[in-house]
């Protein structure tokens, strides 16, 4: 237990004398945490660079995580599967209700509104981005907000899974 407590003190006396050599690393919530561990980092044995990049894969995995347990997510993937060349483009009226029509839904909730769905998916861009679904948002036409669906190789994978048709780990 000493040489545990040693070690900790050790860590913390290089984070102190580092703090104010060291840029902050700005990508992660949290920045103040995340600038003192990699002011530490030289202490720990560890290589430079593997606090950030630990950090980073956490994130990714929590990310994925979250996109793959989010029932529009799931819905999304569900139709995006099954619509010729994996594309989805048109209003968000015609996406809300084509989401709609998916047998799995009745069990699932989804937005009850076109702008509730608008939201949704503007609040998980970055997630759907992670598993390979691309969202984009040409010019609103008269008729109401269009938004572009795609699948990369990535999205492919995933939709597969979801819809039991895969075999391979998406990521």
């Amino acid at each position: 237990m000493p040489r545990f407590l040693g070690c900790i003190y050790d860590c913390l006396a290089s984070a102190m004398r580092l703090q104010c050599q060291i840029e902050a690393p700005q990508e992660f919530r949290m920045a103040d945490a995340m600038h003192w561990a990699v002011a530490a980092e030289p202490t720990t044995g560890f290589p430079e660079g593997a606090f950030v990049a630990a950090m980073r894969q956490a994130q990714h995995e929590a990310l994925v995580e979250s996109a793959l347990t989010n029932s529009v997510v799931i819905s999304l993937l569900k139709l995006l599967h099954d619509v010729e060349g994996n594309v989805f483009e048109g209003l968000m009226s015609q996406l809300h209700e084509a989401l709609y029509t998916l047998d799995w839904r009745s069990h699932h909730p989804l937005p009850k509104s076109a702008s509730g769905l608008s939201w949704a998916i503007s609040r998980l861009r970055q997630s759907l981005e992670r598993i390979g679904v691309q969202v984009s948002f040409p010019p609103r036409s008269s008729a109401g907000r269009v938004i572009r669906l795609s699948l990369d190789e990535a999205g492919k994978r995933t939709a597969a899974q979801i819809n039991g048709d895969g075999d391979q780990e998406p990521f």
